[in-house]
């Protein structure tokens, strides 16, 4: 809902009736969600007894893997349409 609401914020003018609405209900939401990380989240980390770091440089790889499938595959879906117009145009 965040997102939605800076896109929103971003597409009126400072000037508009609801601008000031929505800047509020986002800081708000944001307090609300950095309150919760910091009150329940990261306690319930620490005490979990869990590497963090092993468990971040996890996370790195398998995004690094993630994305390099996703090039993968925007380059292939990009070869199939150079492929499928070069056919159409014959």
């Amino acid at each position: 809902s965040a997102k939605e609401l800076i896109a929103q914020i971003q597409d009126m003018d400072a000037e508009d009736d609801l601008f000031d609405a929505k800047v509020k209900v986002l800081s708000e939401q944001i307090q609300h969600h950095v309150q919760e990380e910091e009150q329940e989240l990261f306690p319930k980390l620490r005490q979990a007894d869990l590497d963090l770091e092993a468990l971040g440089e996890q996370i790195q790889q398998r995004k690094q893997q993630l994305e390099a499938g996703q090039s993968d595959e925007l380059l292939a879906a990009s070869r199939r349409g150079g492929a499928e117009s070069s056919r159409a145009s014959r």
